[in-house]
C-alpha cells in the first residue's frame, strides 16, 4: 500500500485521529479510502480496537487486514520520488510556535511506528473501501501529501486538533495561499470562546 499524493487526493483525511468509524459509516458515498495519521497510539490497541469495532458493524464486511511494522511515512514519500516538505515553512511558524510544536511532538517520535491496512465492503451500498492506520504527525502528512498544497483530499477531518483550527490557526493560515487547494469538505471541531470572537470581530484576529 502506497500512500501517496494521489490516494490523499481521493481520500477522507483524518489528522490526529483517535478510534473512530463513523467517517467510514456517515463519507463512504464520497470517499473510498480513508488516511488516519496518528503518533501517540500503539500498533497493538489500534489494531484491537478497530478490529473490534469494525467486526460489530453489520453493515461492514472485513475482506482483509495487513500489518506494516516499522513503516517511515517520510521514506516512503522520498522513495516515491516526493520532496520533504518542511512543517515550519509551510504553515508559516514563527520560531515560539515551533519550539510548542517540536516539544509537542518529540517524544511521539521514538515510539514504534507502523501502517495497518484493512480492505472492507460497505454492505448497503456494494462499496470497497480501504482504511490505513499509521504513524505520521497530522501537519506533517498534510503538507506532504498535499505536495504543499498543490493537492487537498476530498474530505478533511480536524475534530481532535482543537486550536489548529481557530481562526489564525496554523491550518487556517495555511489555506490563506489562494494557490493551495482545499477540500470539498472540511470537518471542524473549533467553536470559539467568547473572548476570541470578540477579538475576531474587532480585527485583531482575521478569520
Amino acid at each position: 500500500m502506497q500512500i501517496n499524493s494521489k490516494v490523499f487526493s481521493d481520500s477522507f483525511f483524518y489528522i490526529g485521529s483517535g478510534f473512530d468509524i463513523q467517517p467510514l459509516l456517515r463519507f463512504s458515498n464520497l470517499c473510498d479510502t480513508f488516511l488516519y495519521a496518528n503518533l501517540y497510539l500503539n500498533q497493538s490497541e489500534v489494531e484491537s480496537w478497530y478490529d473490534e469495532a469494525l467486526e460489530n458493524q453489520n453493515d461492514i464486511e472485513v475482506i482483509s487486514k495487513k500489518t506494516f511494522p516499522d513503516y517511515d511515512a517520510r521514506k516512503t514519500l522520498e522513495q516515491q520520488g516526493g520532496k520533504y516538505t518542511d512543517v515550519m515553512s509551510a504553515y508559516h511558524m514563527g520560531h515560539f510556535e515551533f519550539m510548542n510544536y517540536f516539544m509537542t511532538f518529540k517524544d511521539a517520535k521514538r515510539q514504534n511506528s507502523y501502517l495497518i491496512v484493512w480492505k472492507l465492503r460497505r454492505k448497503s451500498s456494494n462499496r470497497n473501501l480501504t482504511l490505513c492506520f499509521f504513524t505520521w504527525e497530522g501537519l506533517e502528512a498534510y503538507a506532504n501529501l498535499s505536495q504543499n498544497g498543490t493537492y487537498a483530499p476530498r474530505v478533511l477531518c480536524t475534530i481532535e486538533t482543537g486550536i489548529l483550527e481557530s481562526p489564525n490557526g496554523l491550518i487556517n493560515r495555511f489555506f490563506l495561499d489562494e494557490n493551495r487547494a482545499q477540500p470539498v469538505i472540511w470537518i471542524r471541531g473549533f467553536e470559539p470562546t467568547f473572548n476570541s470572537f470578540v477579538r475576531c470581530m474587532n480585527g485583531l484576529i482575521q478569520p
